[in-house]
């Protein structure tokens, strides 16, 4: 919001997203304590799972998506039937989708950047992402519980899930 500054414009697009809220109850935008800004995505994830290990604590599986994903929720209804309850963590795998491993980058200039001091190591550990990826619970109590120790680990919490 802080781009547009026509405020009859953001005034506007507050209301909009109030109704959306109002009507299908599926805004998270009061409930998680971050700042909503692609490049601190990885803690908007955090504070996500967050909230659902507090509201949702009996979910079997959390998936999360990109806004603009199309998401069959009755064939991924009738998928998750089958799939194993614990240990279960898919997406896309950015190593396996491409011929080379994942690098850290190291241009200052990226909103992707990472340093040498916060990640000494020349590639990326493996790890699900992409614009979904799926997760069951105890996965995802286990991200939140080791959150600091991922991040001490990988040295920056934007790449905490690659410790996963």
């Amino acid at each position: 919001m802080d781009s547009i500054s026509d405020n009859l414009e953001r005034q506007q697009i507050l209301e909009a997203v109030e109704l959306e809220r109002d009507i299908y109850g599926d805004l998270l935008t009061d409930e998680l304590e971050c700042d909503d800004e692609y490049s601190l995505l990885a803690g908007k994830v955090s504070a996500f799972l967050e909230w659902v290990i507090a509201e949702l604590p009996r979910t079997e599986f959390v998936m999360i998506t990109d806004d603009d994903d199309f998401v069959r929720v009755d064939k991924l209804v009738e998928d998750l039937e089958v799939l194993p309850r614990e240990g279960f963590y898919i997406g896309d795998l950015p190593d396996t989708l491409h011929s080379a491993p994942l690098w850290p980058i190291r241009d200052p200039a990226n909103a992707y950047y990472i340093s040498r001091d916060n990640y000494p190591l020349e590639q990326l550990f493996p790890y699900a992402g992409g614009p979904h990826y799926l997760l069951s619970m105890d996965c995802v109590r286990f991200m939140e519980r080791t959150v600091n120790v991922l991040q001490a680990l990988v040295g920056t919490i934007q790449a905490w899930p690659c410790g996963f």
